[in-house]
């Protein structure tokens, strides 16, 4: 098993064995019977339905993975704050991290837990990121139910340099590992949905680096194009020596920017790879993540719409690598 803090790595471009997370939650609850509302959803699935939880954390890690991540994404005061349920967060965080513990126990290997630090907003939109020091509040809040129970913070979906800041500054008392995962564009420009190039971005963060930089809830195109920035990047920056880099992308033909746009553009994506309900295929997305680590990523997964099945299929190629 590599080292969470990033000291050795996955067999990509930057050298050792490529790390497999897991993927979507919200969208595998939902085909498992839950709301169409996943969002909501899946904000009260820990204690609702733990049993559906681990069982997709358990998919997940029957597929391969070497990483699950709790399902504490919309787990946010504000996410809780329309339902006058702000005074629960400890108790689903810590339900959340115990779906996750549950599922890596029905396994003999070594499964890392990662925990959760979503947007703490609305998600996608930069303008919506709080002060920096009420951000760095949240957040310390939220890891310190999760410290205990997991084995290393990963700050996902983030529109800017400034919220990774802020989650690193929360995670650090911990002493447990931090990894830090931007959204893109869906234009394969690599820059953030924020405005920031890839490369300002971890200028931004090249004082005190995550221990991983990935990139997700994007097209895989997307993804493609912020792992070669990055890339590129850590090598102008010593600090950066190290650090892992990866990517997870969403498996849906309409991409995020369509989706919140409500209008179809050109996009990046490719349709002959999805199938008739817009959802990309297995071999489509195993292809995708392996030009990530030819590129340089030691970390690859799935976000929306990418299934046990995607990461399934992409575990039996990697391990033969």
């Amino acid at each position: 098993m590599a080292d969470p803090h990033g000291a050795d790595g996955g067999h990509s471009a930057a050298g050792g064995r490529t790390l497999l997370l897991d993927g979507s939650m919200g969208h595998e609850l939902k085909l498992r019977g839950l709301p169409a509302d996943s969002f909501m959803s899946a904000m009260f699935a820990n204690v609702d339905h733990p049993e559906l939880v681990t069982s997709v954390h358990a998919e997940y890690v029957d597929a391969g993975v070497d990483v699950v991540t709790t399902n504490t994404f919309t787990l946010t005061p504000y996410a809780l704050a329309p339902f006058a349920r702000e005074g629960e967060l400890a108790t689903l965080l810590h339900a959340a991290a115990r779906c996750a513990s549950d599922a890596v126990a029905s396994t003999s290997r070594s499964v890392l837990i990662a925990g959760c630090l979503p947007p703490l907003g609305e998600c996608y939109k930069a303008e919506c990121v709080g002060d920096a020091n009420e951000m760095v509040l949240t957040y310390s809040a939220i890891c310190a139910e999760l410290a205990p129970r997991v084995d290393l913070f990963l700050a996902e979906t983030l529109t800017s340099s400034t919220e990774v800041i802020a989650a690193r500054k929360a995670a650090g008392p911990s002493g447990k590992p931090f990894w830090a995962s931007l959204t893109l564009k869906d234009e394969c420009n690599a820059a953030l949905r924020g405005g920031e190039t890839v490369y300002a971005a971890l200028a931004a963060l090249k004082m005190k680096p995550p221990a991983a930089i990935l990139f997700n809830c994007c097209a895989p195109q997307a993804v493609l194009a912020g792992v070669r920035a990055a890339r590129a990047a850590t090598r102008s920056f010593e600090s950066f020596e190290g650090t892992l880099l990866g990517g997870y992308a969403n498996g849906f033909q309409v991409t995020t920017s369509e989706w919140l746009s409500g209008k179809e553009t050109a996009g990046c994506t490719a349709a002959h790879e999805y199938d008739n309900h817009g959802i990309i295929s297995p071999a489509a997305y195993r292809e995708h993540a392996l030009s990530w680590v030819k590129a340089g990523a030691g970390l690859v997964g799935g976000c929306c719409g990418v299934g046990p099945a995607h990461l399934r299929e992409l575990c039996a190629t990697l391990r033969r690598l």
